[in-house]
């Protein structure tokens, strides 16, 4: 079962910011299939894109998942190595274009 508070708030942020600022949304999740799952019972958001960093070792470990989650904006980063990484630098230069970063804690 998906549960989603204050799905207006989310809406407002994503749809409703001035062009160039960035986002960064956080929800708490139980496993990796959370991301397509959630998304999918939200509206859509055209042309806001959301990038979000996901575990290399959880998500990107078979082909089909890589793909997956690939096309789902997924950025892989590796758990424990820190923000300095390319996963991060990646979701970093995309929230200075202003972008929408999302982060499953």
């Amino acid at each position: 079962q998906i549960r989603v508070v204050n799905e207006h708030v989310l809406v407002e942020h994503v749809l409703n910011r001035p062009k160039g600022v960035p986002l960064i949304t956080v929800t708490n999740h139980t496993s990796c299939m959370d991301d397509p799952h959630l998304w999918s019972a939200l509206p859509r958001f055209g042309d806001s894109p959301r990038w979000v960093p996901g575990a290399k070792e959880l998500v990107f470990f078979r082909l089909w998942h890589s793909l997956l989650f690939g096309c789902s904006r997924i950025v892989p980063v590796v758990r424990g190595h820190g923000v300095y990484q390319k996963g991060m630098d990646f979701t970093l230069e995309k929230l200075n274009e202003g972008g929408w970063a999302h982060i499953y804690p």
